[in-house]
C-alpha cells in the first residue's frame, strides 16, 4: 500500500518554500496519521493499535498546531473531508461517516468500543484504503504538480 501513496518529501526542499502552505501541510500530515492507523488496524488489529498508541495525540513543537493527530482528530478529517470525496467518488460517503464516529468515540478502556472500530474498519477498508489513495493523489496533483510553480506567475 505504502508504494502507492506519493512521497511528499520534496514540499521540505528550498525550491518548494514559497508555494508551500500550512493548509498542506495538515493535509499531509492528516493523511499520514490516517495512513498509519489504517495499518495498525489492518496488520495487528485494534490490539496493535492500543499497543502503538496509534489513538494518542502527541504534541511535537511549541506550536499548539504542531501535533500528530490523534483519534479524535482524525475522525474528524475522515467525517468531513473525506467522506465527502468518498460520495462523489465511490458514492459512499455515509460508510466513511460511520468508521469516524467509531473512531471518534473509541475508548482504549472499552472492550465493546475496541470491537466496533475493528469491525467497522475491517468491514470497510478496502473503502478506506481506496480513499486514502484518492486523496494522496489530489494532494500531490495540487501541491507538488501546481503548473504555476515554476513560472513567473507563481509568488
Amino acid at each position: 500500500m505504502q508504494e502507492l501513496i506519493k512521497d511528499f518529501t520534496p514540499l521540505i526542499t528550498s525550491g518548494k518554500l514559497r508555494v508551500q502552505q500550512r493548509d498542506a501541510q495538515d493535509q499531509i500530515g492528516y493523511l499520514l496519521s490516517l495512513l498509519n492507523t489504517h495499518n495498525l488496524i489492518t496488520t495487528g488489529g485494534v490490539k496493535l493499535y492500543m499497543d502503538k498508541k496509534g489513538y494518542e495525540q502527541i504534541d511535537i513543537g511549541l506550536d499548539e498546531e504542531d501535533v500528530i493527530p490523534g483519534n479524535v482528530q482524525i475522525a474528524t478529517f475522515l467525517g468531513t473531508t473525506l467522506s465527502k470525496i468518498a460520495g462523489e467518488a465511490f458514492d459512499s460517503e455515509e460508510p466513511l461517516r460511520e468508521i469516524a464516529d467509531l473512531l471518534y468515540r473509541f475508548n482504549p478502556d472499552d472492550k465493546a468500543s475496541q470491537e466496533a472500530l475493528e469491525e467497522g474498519w475491517m468491514k470497510n477498508q478496502e473503502l478506506i484504503q481506496d480513499i486514502i489513495y484518492l486523496y494522496s493523489e489530489y494532494l500531490y496533483r495540487v501541491f507538488m504538480q501546481d503548473p504555476f510553480a515554476d513560472s513567473e506567475e507563481a509568488v
